[in-house]
C-alpha cells in the first residue's frame, strides 16, 4: 500500500507531498477459546527481528463486558500525542479490566500523512499490543485519499462497500452488540446512504439476541449544534424500535448534558 509524506510537514497541513510504499501485514487467527489470554510476537525468523510479546484474552462469553471510549484525539506534534498516551495510560490505570478501546473518530488532525498516523499509534503501541483498537470513521480521516483502512483491518465480517470515505461495521463482545456507522457517507441532506441505511436496519434485526445494543459514530447525534438533526430524524424510529441502549459519538469539544 502507500502513504502520503510531505517534505515539509506543519502539523495540521504540509506541502510538497510524496508517497511512500509500504507492505502492509494483516493476520486472522481463528478456533480461539472463549475467555482465554494468548500470547504472541510479530516479526521475520529470517531477519531474526520480533516484537515484544503481547497479549489477547479472548471474551469469555459472560453478562459483562468493559471499555473505554476515546474520541477526537488528535494532535499536531508529538508533545500533543504525549497528552493522548498520558490520558490513556491513566483511563486504563483506573479501569485495568478493560477489554478494549472504542475509539470515535479523529485520531489525527491531517489524516493524509502517515507521520501523523505513526506518532498517533506510536505514542501508545505499549498498551495496543495487549488491547484491541476499534476505530470509527471520521471527518479528519478522509483528506486526499482515505487512509483509515491502511491502518485498520475491519472488513472481514462487512458488507460489500466502497471505502473511499470510511467504513460501517459492527461486531459482538460477549452480551454487548456493537454497530459503527460511517458518517463520512451520508447525502447532501446529512442523512444515511441507502446501502448504509438498508445495513443498518439488517444489522439491527440480526442483533435481538444482544443484552446491550450499542450505536457508535464520529458526528453527534445529540450535541451542541443542529448538524447531525437530520440524520437524528432519519433513524430515531429506529433507535427506538430496535431497543438501542447507549449511543457514543464524537466530533464536538464541548461538555454538555441533556434531559
Amino acid at each position: 500500500t502507500t502513504l502520503l509524506n510531505y517534505c515539509f510537514d506543519f502539523g495540521s497541513f504540509g506541502i510538497f507531498n510524496y508517497e511512500r510504499k509500504v507492505i502492509k501485514h494483516s493476520v486472522t487467527v481463528s478456533g480461539l477459546k472463549p475467555g482465554t489470554v494468548y500470547s504472541y510476537r510479530i516479526g521475520d525468523a529470517e531477519k531474526g527481528f520480533w516484537s515484544e510479546t503481547g497479549t489477547y484474552t479472548t471474551a469469555d462469553n459472560s453478562s459483562a463486558v468493559s471499555f473505554i471510549q476515546v474520541s477526537d484525539t488528535a494532535g499536531a506534534a508529538q508533545r500533543e500525542y504525549d497528552v493522548w498516551a498520558k490520558t490513556l495510560n491513566a483511563a486504563l490505570k483506573t479501569n485495568p479490566d478493560t477489554a478494549f478501546i472504542l475509539h470515535t473518530g479523529d485520531m489525527t488532525y491531517n489524516a493524509a500523512t502517515g507521520k501523523q498516523w505513526g506518532m498517533a499509534l506510536n505514542s501508545v503501541s505499549d498498551i495496543l499490543i495487549d488491547t484491541p483498537l476499534m476505530y470509527t470513521s471520521s471527518d479528519s480521516d478522509t483528506a486526499e485519499f482515505y487512509t483509515m483502512t491502511k491502518y485498520f483491518n475491519f472488513g472481514a465480517n462487512t458488507p460489500m462497500q466502497t471505502t473511499e470515505n470510511g467504513l460501517y461495521y459492527s461486531y459482538d463482545y460477549n452480551n454487548a452488540h456493537f454497530t459503527v456507522l460511517n458518517t463520512n457517507e451520508l447525502k447532501e441532506d446529512g442523512t444515511l446512504k441507502t446501502n448504509q441505511l438498508k445495513w443498518l436496519r439488517e444489522d439491527l434485526e440480526e442483533s435481538n439476541a444482544a443484552q446491550w445494543k450499542i450505536l457508535v459514530l464520529h458526528q453527534p447525534l445529540y450535541g451542541n449544534s443542529d448538524s447531525g438533526s437530520k440524520l437524528l430524524a432519519q433513524i430515531s424510529a429506529m433507535i427506538e424500535s430496535y431497543d438501542i441502549d447507549l449511543i457514543l459519538q464524537g466530533e464536538e469539544a464541548v461538555y454538555l448534558r441533556t434531559e
